[in-house]
């Protein structure tokens, strides 16, 4: 009796955080698609700063986080899992496992990357008193190469 009282509360359990990545994954990728949305547009001052830039950047790769995070409940392989593991709603296979992995991890990799970036654009500006037009001219455009590749 103790074991499936166990089972049955990881089972709740599971089901529970699923929700909870499911809903702030949403949100996340919600937020963040309305902002890459916005930023672009003149009316809002476009992308003509290099922290417009580096935000819009960085709105795109939490898109591309939060999208995996989501995904990741669902894109697990349903024949390789069972449901202890919490893959209760995985509905795919090898190809979406990878797919997703890849997904979270440039994601989560870009997204730092633009973090970074945001904190060398307020040192440089604020401690080195460095102009947008030379900070786009010697680094940002290097680091947004370095960032993609």
């Amino acid at each position: 009796y103790k074991e499936s009282a166990e089972k049955i509360n990881t089972m709740n359990l599971i089901i529970v955080r699923n929700w909870i990545v499911l809903a702030s994954g949403t949100i996340s990728f919600s937020s963040s698609l309305l902002m890459a949305a916005m930023i672009p547009r003149p009316h809002h001052g476009g992308l003509s700063t290099p922290y417009r830039r580096i935000i819009f950047s960085l709105s795109i790769s939490d898109v591309i986080q939060s999208l995996a995070t989501v995904l990741g409940l669902f894109f697990m392989p349903k024949d390789k899992t069972d449901s202890s593991s919490g893959s209760s709603w995985a509905i795919g296979n090898i190809v979406t496992c990878d797919l997703q992995g890849f997904m979270s991890t440039f994601g989560a990799t870009t997204t730092c990357m633009n973090s970074l970036l945001l904190c060398l654009y307020y040192y440089f500006k604020l401690k080195k008193n460095m102009s947008d037009g030379i900070f786009t001219k010697i680094i940002e455009a290097r680091v947004h190469c370095f960032i993609v590749f």
